[in-house]
């Protein structure tokens, strides 16, 4: 039988209804509506927690105006029945509507867990811990149990055969690239000077300009020899590999 939470804290004095079956029964009442409540919005999850943790709340707080709201829909002279507003009993009310909602409903019950572990570490509960010990414990159990199943790895997983169908070899026919040798020889010579059979041609003699000679030789022999390596590397560049179509 599912532990009911208001109980509690009627057993360890913590709300005093002086007997009265009739007022038990309006909390009952108001912590059912509260739990509809909140499986309708299950983001008030952190709020309600946070309340019903906090023996220090203020009777201001807008979660406590909402509990109060459904209590006096149930009791519509509970204002008459307390000196202040019962915070405490709210509190209870509270925790016990989240408690009927997280059986319900996994993503309060995640929430509620989380909250209230943080929650519990920054308030003064002493007379309560144990009442938020069974009610985290229970619903942390609930959660567990999904995650187990949800996330244990089976003994055995079947997969679909692989379908893969190899790419057609490379071709072993490879001739090794040559550098046109007369095409080059040509460049040699235009770059010489300005008798070369290629243009453009080099328009420095050695021995009549030498320093603009070199400069021009320079210029237009790297231009040849890169020329070459360049038409060289071009035919070693490997094929292009369509890796999609090993997927395929």
């Amino acid at each position: 039988m599912e532990q009911e939470f208001l109980l509690r804290f009627l057993e360890i004095g913590a709300i005093d209804l002086k007997g009265d079956d009739t007022k038990l029964d309006k909390l009952r009442s108001t912590a059912k509506d509260l739990s509809a409540a909140l499986r309708k919005a299950p983001s008030k999850t952190a709020c309600f927690t946070m309340v019903a943790a906090d023996p220090h709340i203020a009777a201001t707080d807008p979660t406590v105006d909402e509990a109060m709201a459904f209590l006096r829909k149930q009791w519509e002279t509970v204002a008459n029945a307390f000196t202040g507003r019962p915070v405490g009993i709210l509190r209870a009310i509270l925790l016990d509507a989240i408690v009927q909602a997280a059986r319900l409903d996994d993503a309060i019950a995640v929430a509620f867990v989380n909250t209230a572990r943080n929650a519990l570490a920054h308030t003064e509960t002493a007379d309560e811990a144990e009442i938020w010990r069974e009610a985290v414990s229970e619903i942390e159990t609930k959660v567990d149990a999904r995650a187990e199943v949800e996330w244990t790895t089976p003994e055995m997983i079947t997969l679909d055969s692989l379908q893969y169908t190899p790419s057609a070899p490379a071709s072993t026919d490879y001739e090794a690239p040559t550098v046109d040798r007369s095409e080059l020889q040509a460049k040699i010579h235009s770059a010489a000077g300005p008798w070369g059979g290629s243009d453009p041609k080099n328009p420095y003699a050695a021995h009549s300009q030498p320093q603009q000679w070199a400069q021009e030789f320079a210029n237009k022999m790297s231009v040849a020899i890169a020329e070459a390596l360049d038409e060289m590397a071009e035919e070693l560049a490997p094929a292009p590999v369509d890796l999609l179509g090993l997927c395929r």
